[in-house]
């Protein structure tokens, strides 16, 4: 049956990779049946995630209601750490740290439906499906880790050293080391732990949710407490820590030998261990003592002789330090080796021996490109490798075993760059184009010039192209196609056409429309018509129709009209074209009215005979005016009458049969006498 939780809340969560992130939880379902359980929670396989299916994850259900609220703290605030470590190195922590796969990528607060309670659970990835194996489970067939090479089993052991001492550098202890806390992958050569929420945050938090589990690994201060029920936060930071070295050691130990380091006791009571630490130096023993397991005495044996072999082969400092903390180190905490001191060590181990990452295989799924951007698939397979890089994005080879570029060039080189904790090994390719030269073998139009309403055909063919763009036309086309245009004025078409790498040919033509003539636009007076007539007179070309203001109105392209107009006029012609418009004006005016300005008399012919003689003035008495009694002259003049003026017109009196004027008498009278005259001249 399957099970689903809704109404979740307090999402925290951790990018999981690159890109694909589930970066938001809304319900998730699971199978009813469990597949494993601890002492706080059940863990079941789930069936969809958003609705959207997947058999990659687990869901882990806590069961004790005690312990959930320290397992969501505890997880939420190693997902803030974290987040704060990515930040800096810019690689998801899954990634970069292939033993935090077992580490919940998402905790939250949601419902059970079925149940109908509230619930604390979280996502992580189904180690099972990613190729781990459960190192501690019941009845685990340990074989594949056994028969690893021991240089391997050191390169192993390195990684759980390196992530115990990161996690105290975030001031977190895990506080549940135990077989059953670890998975290994054979293939990768590569760790995974598990069981963070029973953890510690020494810096926030007050004490772990456990003491730790009772086995062969933990030390005998840890085994008598557990015992005695006391409760944990009696403990200080130091002395927890201390514990977390003094079981490191033991895992270590156990990692590169595959036996505990006192697997030869009788049992594992602090009694017994102290008592033999007592009469012995560890791992000798005398195969009579009380102590002694009997029935692992050839074990020893061999365990002997593989630790000399390995003393002799250049690793007699690593021996060393497992003699000093299994004899000194159980009793006296302060004797242990911290996790840092571990990690340094086994690093110097696995950079003496040579555990680099290797590349052993790089195919692609394209010997060759046809265009830009064109993305080609890369499959790599590594060993000894926590994280691959392939153009600026990085994989995990738990994750991934390929990656998808973009081919930006005519020729691309990609560095396959495979990482680990001592070093990393770089691969290139090459991807390169097909050679395909872009060509324009054609570009017209059927027609230069648009007479008609008819749209004109742009054409065009060409070769190796991937889009063609053209100018005063929207949209983008392909490398042979014809469409349709309707220009309305002159335009410039330019052909743009892009190869497959961005190459740029261009080509262009230039398209007329035919515009609108006005020939001729006149006028003439047509006396037939009258004085006051005027002829138009037009003629166009191109030209569907005419305009003609005032007093016309719409007329043929080419014509003549007789308009009566009094005055001087304004005409405008508009001649309406297929696309445009033309307009011109003249001004015409009627047959003018002649105006009498001055009358031209011929006068008599007079002869003067003049004789100017020389006289003298002085002869002359000067005469004496007697100014100041004239005043200003001629007086009474307000009341003179001025005698009245001819009403004849001189002009008008030389025609016969002109009758007097009279009050209508205007300046076409004058016309009308003129134009008779010159009938009657004829």
């Amino acid at each position: 049956m399957v099970r689903t939780i809704t109404k979740i809340k307090d999402l925290s969560i951790l990018d999981q990779d690159n890109s694909n992130n589930i970066a938001s939880i809304n319900s998730v379902d699971f199978e009813e049946t469990e597949i494993g359980s601890g002492g706080f929670a059940k863990i079941h396989s789930v069936k969809s995630i958003n609705g959207i299916q997947s058999d990659q994850y687990v869901i882990k259900i806590f069961s004790d209601k005690e312990n959930e609220s320290h397992g969501y703290d505890t997880i939420e605030k190693l997902h803030i750490k974290l987040k704060k470590n990515q930040l800096k190195s810019g690689i998801p922590s899954y990634i970069e740290r292939p033993e935090l796969m077992g580490l919940p990528f998402a905790a939250f607060k949601g419902y059970d439906e079925i149940e109908e309670i509230e619930v604390v659970a979280f996502i992580m990835y189904n180690l099972n499906t990613l190729g781990f194996i459960d190192y501690g489970a019941e009845n685990t067939d340990n074989s594949k880790y056994r028969q690893l090479e021991i240089p391997d089993k050191i390169f192993i052991s390195h990684q759980l050293a390196h992530t115990v001492d990161f996690f105290h550098s975030l001031k977190f202890i895990h506080s549940d080391l135990k077989e059953a806390a670890l998975w290994y992958h054979p293939q990768k050569k590569q760790l995974a732990i598990i069981d963070y929420d029973s953890g510690y945050h020494f810096d926030t938090q007050e004490k772990p949710s456990t003491l730790g589990t009772i086995g062969h690994f933990i030390s005998g201060t840890l085994r008598n407490l557990i015992n005695s029920n006391q409760d944990n936060k009696q403990r200080s930071v130091k002395e927890q820590l201390r514990e977390e070295y003094w079981i490191l050691a033991n895992f270590i130990f156990q990692l590169v030998f595959d036996v505990m380091p006192y697997f030869f006791l009788k049992d594992s009571d602090d009694a017994t261990k102290k008592k033999y630490l007592k009469k012995n130096e560890w791992p000798a023993i005398d195969y009579k003592s009380e102590e002694f397991l009997a029935e692992n005495k050839t074990v020893h044996n061999n365990l002997l002789a593989v630790m000399s072999s390995l003393s002799d082969a250049g690793l007699k400092e690593l021996i060393n330090n497992f003699s000093k903390v299994f004899n000194d180190g159980y009793s006296n905490s302060s004797a242990r080796m911290s996790a840092a001191e571990w990690a340094s060590h086994l690093m110097e181990l696995t950079y003496s021996l040579s555990i680099l990452p290797q590349i052993e295989n790089i195919e692609t799924d394209k010997k060759t490109i046809s265009e830009k951007d064109e993305v080609v698939t890369i499959t790599f397979q590594t060993q000894y490798s926590r994280y691959v890089e392939i153009d600026q994005q990085y994989y995990s080879p738990i994750l991934h075993n390929s990656s998808k570029v973009k081919c930006k060039a005519k020729e691309n080189y990609f560095d396959i760059i495979a990482y680990n904790l001592i070093g990393n090994q770089k691969e290139s390719i090459s991807i390169n184009a097909l050679l395909r030269e872009p060509l324009i073998k054609s570009f017209n139009v059927n027609k230069n010039l648009r007479d008609s309403l008819e749209p004109l055909v742009l054409s065009w063919e060409t070769e190796n192209i991937k889009k063609v763009v053209i100018s005063n036309v929207e949209g983008e086309f392909s490398g042979n196609t014809e469409i349709k245009i309707q220009p309305e004025k002159e335009l410039v078409y330019k052909l743009s056409a892009y190869g497959y790498f961005d190459e740029l040919l261009e080509q262009e033509l230039t398209v007329d429309v035919v515009k609108p003539k006005i020939k001729r636009f006149d006028w003439e007076i047509n006396l037939n018509e009258g004085i006051d007539n005027i002829d138009l007179i037009w003629e166009t070309e191109n030209t569907k129709e005419v305009q003609i203001k005032p007093k016309v109105g719409v007329q043929n392209p080419n014509g003549f009209m007789h308009v009566r107009i009094r005055e001087e006029t304004k005409f405008t012609i508009a001649a309406v074209g297929l696309f445009s418009n033309v307009t011109e004006e003249i001004k015409a005016h009627p047959f003018p009215a002649p105006v009498v300005k001055q009358l031209f008399v011929e006068t008599p012919k007079m002869n003067l005979n003049t004789k100017i003689e020389s006289v003298d003035l002085k002869s002359f008495k000067s005469l004496e005016i007697p100014f100041e009694k004239l005043n200003a002259g001629i007086s009474s003049l307000q009341n003179l009458e001025l005698p009245k003026f001819e009403t004849k017109n001189s002009l008008i009196d030389n025609f016969d049969e002109i009758p007097k004027p009279s009050k209508d008498f205007t300046i076409n009278t004058i016309f009308k006498k003129i134009k008779n005259i010159i009938h009657q001249s004829q």
